[in-house]
């Protein structure tokens, strides 16, 4: 896996966790 795919799920998974506590 590179960088830059690992950085990406990484910035997902924040958002996902985001939009989860806005609700």
């Amino acid at each position: 896996i590179t960088g830059t795919e690992k950085f990406a799920k990484v910035i997902d998974f924040l958002r996902k966790q985001l939009h989860r506590e806005s609700l």
